[in-house]
């Protein structure tokens, strides 16, 4: 299975730089929720709409815990996305994503704006190549505090 190697801080009041906005490669409003989500394994049903209607959905199952996880995606239809998810009536999480090129690390940055029960909540995701490049990372000052080891984070127990 691939593996995902991240780092994730909150972002709280504090202002995303308006150079990097101006780096947005994505703009995408997203729906996930989670049919198994136990310690060491989640499986999240995703679907992500983008600024043009453009829809994509995902199935993916994730192993691990903090920095370096194990990761499989797999896209999958609108009615399969939907179909998992109504009749069962599970509770969706609803986010706004930007995602930007950093142009002093020329690394993507995601930052996620959930709406709803968690409205108010605004978190920075950075992925990497290598776990190496992930701790020599300089977290830029407009980052809040680093989350990727505290599971109350995870969107799995959001």
């Amino acid at each position: 299975m691939p593996q995902e190697i991240e780092r994730k801080f909150l972002l709280n009041d504090k202002e995303v730089p308006k150079d990097l906005l101006e780096n947005t490669v994505s703009l995408d409003l997203i729906t996930q929720f989670y049919t198994v989500a136990d310690e060491d394994l989640e499986i999240r049903y995703h679907r992500q709409v983008n600024i043009n209607g453009d829809v994509s959905c995902f199935k993916t199952a994730k192993c691990g815990v903090g920095l370096k996880r194990s990761e499989d995606i797999t896209p999958i239809t609108e009615e399969v996305f939907g179909n998992t998810l109504y009749p069962d009536s599970r509770t969706p999480i609803h986010k706004c994503r930007i995602s930007a090129i950093d142009d002093e690390t020329g690394l993507e940055f995601e930052i996620d704006t959930y709406q709803g029960v968690l409205f108010g909540l605004r978190v920075v995701e950075v992925e990497f190549k290598t776990e190496e490049e992930a701790h020599k990372f300089k977290v830029p000052e407009w980052f809040g505090q680093e989350v990727t080891y505290d599971s109350s984070y995870k969107n799995k127990n959001l």
